[in-house]
């Protein structure tokens, strides 16, 4: 089913009624909402209209909160050092926004990874952000370890500049050559759009 184009709104505006002046939507007491309508009941208009509007609201809410995490195909430039290394040979990725009041936040998780990593120093690979968005402030996560090979660790940062595009990953290769590396991240982000 496709997404709908507008939402249930109902008794959107409070209104007072000039004949029986009563409000258009009252919440019913916590009995009532507990036990709900009985039998033979004629339920007052008030409180349909407050459960109609109460779940248009819910609604509005989870579409704010909620959005669906998006596949990513991560490119990855590097920018210094490596030696000999290649471009990762394989790299994917999913991730999504969530909008939040005065930022929206990121949550990306991706892997990348490489077949015969031959390095030597630190290497910085760069990649994108999806979506078209650009980091709010920067961070650091220093000496995170990165599981290559089954049993062997490369140590690395993940560097964060503000007003950015992007994100570098730098890894420390001076351990020598892997035969496989794959790195796998978690991340969540300020971001804003670009």
């Amino acid at each position: 089913m496709a997404k709908p184009a507008t939402f249930p709104k109902w008794a959107e505006v409070l209104t007072n009624d000039p004949i029986s002046l009563e409000d258009n939507r009252v919440a019913p007491s916590a009995g009532k909402q507990n036990s709900g309508f009985i039998r033979s009941e004629v339920p007052p208009r008030q409180d349909f209209n407050w459960n109609f509007w109460m779940l248009n609201k819910w609604i509005e809410f989870f579409d704010d909160e909620l959005i669906a995490y998006q596949a990513w195909v991560p490119t990855f430039v590097i920018t210094d050092g490596g030696g000999g290394v290649a471009s990762p040979s394989v790299s994917y990725g999913i991730y999504n926004i969530f909008p939040g009041k005065t930022m929206q936040q990121m949550h990306l998780m991706l892997t990348f990874g490489w077949i015969g990593l031959q390095a030597s120093g630190l290497v910085k690979l760069r990649t994108t952000l999806p979506g078209s968005k650009q980091v709010l402030f920067g961070t650091s996560l220093n000496k995170i370890k990165y599981t290559v090979d089954g049993d062997q660790t490369i140590e690395g940062n993940i560097v964060v500049e503000g007003a950015k595009t992007y994100i570098d990953f730098v890894l420390d290769a001076t351990a020598g050559t892997f035969n496989t590396a794959n790195v796998s991240i978690n991340l969540t982000l300020p971001v804003v759009d670009v």
